[in-house]
């Protein structure tokens, strides 16, 4: 009889990504949170960049990526994004 072997292991996937802009002071995460519920859309609960929730009061810049999946960012990772860091 064979017995079960659990293995567990950690893997990093590192995935490139091409954004062709960025609007920064897009809207506060609270009205984009809203807009999206009444329109029955996904929400994007975190920076895409650094993965920190976002505050209801919060601005948030929004990452062009040239199709239909933009993503937002924090105006930290933002200013960062601009300053070439």
């Amino acid at each position: 009889m064979v017995k079960d072997i659990v293995l567990e292991k950690d893997v990093v996937t590192i995935k490139h990504y091409l954004f062709r802009g960025i609007a920064t002071e897009f809207m506060t995460f609270g009205r984009y949170r809203k807009a999206r519920a009444m329109a029955n859309m996904s929400i994007q609960e975190k920076c895409f960049v650094c993965e920190n929730e976002f505050g209801e009061e919060e601005n948030l810049s929004l990452l062009f990526n040239g199709n239909r999946t933009n993503k937002l960012c924090c105006e930290k990772c933002a200013e960062d994004i601009l300053k070439g860091e």
